[in-house]
């Protein structure tokens, strides 16, 4: 888990002020919410703090929502009888990843290959793909692949797109890998010599 701890910048007689937050959910990618602990000498009588996107709190150890991304300025204002010291200190959230994948046909009617093709934005680290049928894990920087399905079923394939600041989140697909579907009717299941008996046969294919 990271935890930021900001540095001292003001000091008041012997009083200093800092403070450090912490993302909850661990990525510091939005939407995230930012837990803040002030660390105050002393005996303050209360805080002012400024999270530098609009909202504003008096708590001792807020918790504030940053729902884009971006850089910002996170102030706090210890009060102290004598006067006040105050601490600013930078905070990023970084921008999150929606990954989309295509195929180029997301059914067969027989054991084959299947190209995948991903996308997720500018600052992808490395595309991960599960293609469901058991198969080896793929991670790659190349947001192209290919793979063979070699056994018949509906498999659930999912890609995780990683970015360069450490934010991720995944996409999935199904894909059918179903034999035909023969089926055949008879005029007739008797008669006498000559017999004359008609059949008729259809096959359900997949789409492609």
């Amino acid at each position: 888990i990271l935890l930021y701890l900001c540095m001292i910048t003001t000091s008041l007689k012997s009083q200093t002020s800092s403070f450090a937050y912490q993302s909850t959910t661990g990525s510091y990618c939005n939407p995230d919410t930012i837990r803040f602990t002030q660390i105050s000498s002393g005996s303050p009588l209360g805080y002012i703090w400024d999270f530098g996107n609009g909202r504003f709190s008096h708590s001792t150890n807020p918790s504030v929502i940053y729902t884009n991304p971006g850089t910002y300025m996170v102030k706090l204002l210890v009060i102290y009888p004598q006067g006040t010291v105050q601490v600013t200190n930078p905070l990023v959230i970084n921008p999150i990843i929606n990954p989309v994948f295509t195929v180029d046909k997301n059914s067969l009617c027989q054991q084959g290959v299947i190209n995948f093709s991903g996308m997720g934005g500018s600052n992808v680290a490395n595309y991960t793909w599960n293609f469901g049928d058991g198969s080896p894990i793929i991670s790659s920087s190349i947001k192209d692949v290919s793979h063979s399905y070699t056994k018949f079923g509906n498999f659930r394939v999912v890609l995780t797109v990683n970015s360069t600041a450490g934010c991720f989140s995944s996409s999935t697909q199904t894909i059918t890998v179903q034999k035909p579907v023969i089926t055949g009717t008879e005029s007739s299941t008797q008669g006498c010599i000559p017999a004359a008996i008609t059949f008729n046969t259809s096959v359900s294919l997949l789409p492609n």
